[in-house]
This record gives structure tokens, C-alpha cells and sequence, in this order.
């Protein structure tokens, strides 16, 4: 199976901008959130915290909207891309390769990903999901998907070189 991705713009208000770039502060909260955490089990002498999984269970205890409006899939996602660094550092490390490193790097904008059934594009709106008890978050495509609706398979949302992006992605069998 290959995996397709097409990076749209986003033609946004200033308070959409503005939620926007909370979503990706507060991406970048929950990866320096487990950087702490895993200092302080170092400190401790304790093995780190690296399974996807146990990362899962943490984020779990630490209670809803602790990262504003990220809901907990998009943070999960964040879990996701620190788990997969952490063990190709380690893989490559075994394989004798002294020179990849941990995730240690606090990062400000982290970019968050949405898996299907858990966002809804219709045409060039797409409906993000936010954490409970906050208003939808509506934002309008620069242009339209080049992929059939069902066909999309997850939306992420980034930010490079001074713009919001998202990059949609589908299977392609």
C-alpha cells in the first residue's frame, strides 16, 4: 500500500489563525510535557517513558483540557511522532550507530494529526476536532483536495516557512 499526502493552504480569519497556532503550542506542550517527564524519571534512575502506549496511559492521567483546545487524538498523534523518534534513535543505536539521539529538543509548534472518521471535509471546509466544550473549528481550503472525500485518510495541520498548511493524506492501493 503507498500512502499519497497534498499539502493545502488555509485561507483562515485572524481568529481562526489564532486557534490554529494554539492547536500546534499546545502539540507543542504535550511533546516537552513528556521530555519533563522523562528528565525526571532520568534524574530518578527509572527507564524512560517511550512506549506509544504508556505514553497514552500518562496523557490519560493527566485529566481533560490540560492542553487547551487539542483534543486527544491530535495530542496522541504528537505521542505517536515521539515514540517513532525515540525508537529509531534506539534502533540505530543498536545497529552501532553512536551518533542519532533521543528526543530531547523542546519544540514550540509541533504539528498535530487527525485520522479519518475523527474530521469532516466537505468540499474545501474541513471541521476539526477540539477538545470538549469548545466551539467547532471550521477552516476553508485554498483549494480542492485532488482525492476523492473517502478516500482521505488523515489531515495535518503544520506550519512552515510563515504558513499554515495541511497535509491531506489517502492510501492508494
Amino acid at each position: 500500500m503507498v500512502y499519497r499526502t497534498a499539502r493545502c493552504g488555509l485561507r483562515v480569519t485572524r481568529a481562526q489563525r489564532n486557534r490554529l497556532f494554539g492547536l500546534l503550542r499546545s502539540a507543542g506542550d504535550v511533546w516537552c510535557a513528556v521530555l519533563e517527564l522523562n528528565s525526571w524519571r532520568r534524574r530518578r534512575q527509572d527507564a524512560p517513558l517511550a512506549g506509544y502506549q504508556e505514553l497514552c496511559r500518562e496523557l490519560a492521567k493527566s485529566g481533560p483540557g490540560t492542553f487547551g483546545e487539542l483534543d486527544t487524538t491530535g495530542a496522541r498523534s504528537v505521542l505517536r511522532r515521539y515514540s517513532d523518534a525515540w525508537f529509531a534513535a534506539a534502533k540505530r543505536r543498536k545497529a552501532g550507530d553512536c551518533s542519532p539521539r533521543f528526543p530531547r529538543r523542546r519544540r514550540g509548534l509541533v504539528p498535530a494529526r487527525w485520522h479519518a472518521g475523527t474530521f469532516a471535509l466537505d468540499g474545501r471546509v474541513l471541521r476539526l476536532p477540539v477538545a470538549r466544550g469548545r466551539p467547532p473549528l471550521l477552516v476553508r481550503l485554498d483549494r480542492d483536495v485532488p482525492y476523492p472525500p473517502e478516500q482521505v485518510r488523515s489531515v495535518t495541520l503544520g506550519f512552515d516557512a510563515g504558513r499554515l498548511y495541511l497535509e491531506i493524506g489517502r492510501a492508494h492501493v
